[in-house]
């Protein structure tokens, strides 16, 4: 007698088998019959899990667009800052190897080498030296 209900093959656990085939035996109904009437009591558990899975696998598609858009403008909107510090570093060394160099430093640097050794340390030798404290009230412990 052939009917239109498709049909599905799958495999289950071994303990799940038994159950199935405990439950079948206890009714006195076929085997099919038992697994048709459980899959269709089982079947709004996997509607929700299906609809979950997708919801989940749309929500992680668009973390993941959304990550990738916004990690892209926080580069682009990051990378001219990143190269000014770049060019004020290269700008730095120059300045400092032209100092080192004893040479006047490149793109009209205010920063000139020492010409005499020793000429700072001459004029601002006294403003150097450590200062006497300066008089104040004296606390005392009271008694």
């Amino acid at each position: 007698m052939p009917t239109n209900k498709r049909r599905v093959m799958f495999t289950v656990d071994p303990a799940i088998a038994a159950d199935l085939e405990a439950i079948a035996r206890f009714r006195g109904q076929p085997l099919s019959r038992v697994v048709a009437e459980s899959l269709l009591k089982l079947a709004p558990v996997f509607r929700q899990t299906v609809t979950a899975q997708e919801w989940l696998e749309r929500a992680d598609s668009k973390a993941a667009e959304l990550a990738a858009r916004y990690t892209g403008d926080f580069q682009r909107k990051l990378a001219p800052a990143v190269q000014e510090i770049h060019d004020a570093t290269r700008r730095a060394q120059e300045m400092v190897d032209a100092i080192e160099a004893g040479r006047p430093a490149k793109r009209g640097s205010n920063v000139k080498p020492n010409v005499a050794a020793g000429t700072d340390a001459k004029r601002l030798g006294p403003l150097l030296k450590p200062t006497a404290p300066r008089p104040g009230p004296k606390f005392t412990r009271p008694r």
